[in-house]
């Protein structure tokens, strides 16, 4: 994987307007999950010792932001690209309540065999805060190729569904859908329409994982009162 981050720098009289490569950006983003890896624990929440379940949260952090190389920009609402990645890095403050930019976050980790079923996860039995407007999930699905040549294909789907009498029980229509089916190891989907006053749904599809391996994943989850689109 090759992260790119872009930053002014002087030397001397010339004037490069940015430093760019992976050998630039690695310590920025190593230092950047250490921080957030040091909020969390000191929070009690050990799971972050995890390398998979840190990295979910790192790029759930980022911002979608895509480049088409033409002149335009945009932010991605599913998977991401070679060039651009998950988006820019970001640190977001992970502390709810409703004064946060971050209304709710949620997390999980499964171990998938060949057989085992896809997983449905509802994590909370209340719709959305009225101002959230970013519904986003990551999927990390880290892979060890040594023993094996065989990728596990599991995908990411994401809904929001309305609520009945008030409770997010799973029975109400879906109002808004995004998925990542695409083959990797990595997957992201975001809602940013009817995001408040519903309730998040996450699918986890195991469309397969190679014949007597099992295969651990990563889900990290936010409701945002942002569309990942503060200034840079």
């Amino acid at each position: 994987m090759t992260i790119g981050i872009s930053a002014f720098r002087h030397f001397g009289v010339v004037d490069s307007g940015q430093a760019f490569g992976s050998s630039y950006a690695a310590p920025i983003v190593s230092g950047a999950a250490l921080t957030v890896k040091d909020y969390l624990i000191d929070d009690g929440r050990l799971w972050a010792n995890s390398p998979g379940n840190l990295h979910a949260v790192m790029l759930s952090m980022a911002d979608r932001w895509h480049y088409d190389y033409n002149g335009t920009s945009f932010r991605a609402t599913f998977g991401g690209d070679r060039y651009s990645g998950f988006g820019r890095l970001k640190l977001r403050l992970l502390q709810t309540g409703s004064t946060q930019v971050m209304r709710r976050w949620m997390r999980t980790s499964r171990t998938f065999n060949n057989s085992s079923p896809d997983y449905t996860w509802r994590p909370y039995s209340t719709p959305n805060p009225s101002n959230s407007v970013n519904y986003k999930c990551v999927l990390n699905v880290p892979q060890n190729h040594d023993p094996t040549v065989d990728m596990a294909d599991i995908a990411l789907r994401i809904s929001l569904r309305a609520p009945v009498n008030g409770v997010c029980d799973g029975t109400g229509p879906i109002i808004q859908g995004q998925h990542d089916l695409g083959y990797d190891t990595k997957h992201m989907a975001a809602i940013t329409e009817d995001v408040a006053g519903n309730c998040p749904e996450v699918a986890i599809n195991n469309y397969g994982v190679p014949a007597g391996d099992s295969q651990l994943v990563n889900l990290f989850c936010q409701v945002t009162t942002i569309d990942d689109n503060e200034p840079s």
